[in-house]
């Protein structure tokens, strides 16, 4: 009986053995194959630290710091009684005694009434004169600022006034006499360094009797014109 060839049996083993010898190669020639860094395998995005816990008092510090601003913005400065900007700033003050804001706040308070009071006694309004000093008195008796103002509500509460009224015929006919009189006035202003206050119906009016009293003299007159009835003329010193 014949013998079947050996290498009949062999040769697809050769094969199969120099197919994978040869892949070998093309990856040797390739480079080596390496696993990817473990740096690199991880996310690269950032993690997102936890923020510090808020400080309750300073939360509470701000929003009455915000009720306070806009308390005083809205003119309460001491009332309502539960909800005014001396009572907020004051709170913030029990939380911080040395809160600088809070402290700035009080002395805006303060300034405002001050500002009030000239501001009545200039229209010799002296008892809201009175009443917003001692406001500002009742929040800080030491601010620098109430004696001076004191001191000149008292000066416009006895000081010497004089009116002239301004008869509106002439004054619509802008009459040389009327002109006259109120260079004169004028004068008497200038000499007794006298605050000059002019009633007019208009604008046009007012000017015109500035005008005037301007006309006869080299130094400037002070005045403030109000829209009013009847024209007239008020001198203070």
């Amino acid at each position: 009986m014949a013998l079947e060839p050996r290498n009949t049996i062999l040769l697809p083993r050769i094969i199969a053995i120099s197919g994978i010898v040869s892949l070998l190669l093309v990856i040797s020639a390739c480079g080596p194959l390496r696993a990817p860094p473990a740096s690199e395998s991880r996310s690269t995005v950032p993690t997102a630290k936890t923020p510090p816990p808020a400080d309750p008092a300073q939360l509470t510090i701000n929003r009455l710091l915000g009720e306070a601003r806009s308390a005083f913005e809205a003119n309460q400065l001491t009332t309502p009684l539960d909800n005014n900007a001396y009572f907020l700033y004051l709170q913030v003050l029990a939380i911080d005694e040395d809160h600088l804001d809070a402290l700035q706040g009080l002395n805006d308070i303060v300034e405002r009434y001050l500002e009030w009071a000239i501001e009545s006694a200039t229209f010799n309004r002296f008892r809201d004169a009175t009443h917003y000093l001692n406001s500002a008195r009742s929040i800080d008796e030491a601010h620098p600022n109430i004696s001076a103002v004191e001191n000149l509500i008292d000066d416009l509460r006895h000081a010497s006034r004089e009116r002239f009224p301004v008869p509106a015929d002439e004054l619509d006919a802008r009459s040389n006499d009327l002109a006259g009189s109120l260079m004169t006035i004028g004068r008497t202003a200038v000499a007794k360094q006298a605050k000059v206050t002019i009633i007019a119906r208009d604008d046009e009016e007012g000017r015109w009797i500035y005008q005037q009293m301007n006309a006869a003299s080299e130094t400037r007159v002070r005045a403030r014109v109000e829209l009013g009835a009847p024209p007239e003329v008020r001198l203070r010193y």
